[in-house]
């Protein structure tokens, strides 16, 4: 009797152990993120370059009517570093933007905030699709 009571013992120390590691990475997991969601509503495929603060640029081509989600953890004070666009307006020049972000638990394309690439006239630029003093609670 007194084995099964330590076996029974070992048994519930073990499974309560096995809870906290789980809990543990399901918190680790469950990290906030800043979301960008950039769209191609032109009938081309644009070019563009996207960096977070100065971590260095990184090339993107997205093809017509779609999207990339740009998405970069939050630290622990809710910051990170801001994010900038660079492509050519197709008129000989570059557009450098800073962009703005939406915190979330998830990086999709309905909870970044939507930048998204047009033509006026002979002109690409990128236009934000809410107005920058928009603030959304955590989705």
């Amino acid at each position: 009797m007194t084995s099964t009571l330590k076996t029974l013992k070992t048994v519930v120390v073990a499974c309560a152990l096995a809870a906290v590691v789980n809990v543990a990475a399901a918190d680790a997991l469950a990290q906030p993120f800043a979301v960008v969601t950039v769209s191609n509503t032109t009938n081309g495929t644009v070019y563009y370059q996207f960096q977070w603060g100065n971590e260095g640029w990184y090339r993107y081509s997205l093809l017509s009517n779609n999207h990339r989600v740009h998405y970069h953890n939050l630290d622990a004070n809710s910051n990170v570093p801001v994010p900038y666009i660079t492509f050519n307006n197709g008129a000989g020049g570059d557009r450098n933007y800073n962009l703005l972000w939406f915190g979330s638990w998830a990086a999709n394309y309905s909870t970044g905030r939507l930048y998204e690439f047009a033509w006026t006239g002979r002109t690409l630029d990128l236009y934000a699709k809410q107005p920058a003093d928009e603030v959304r609670p955590f989705r």
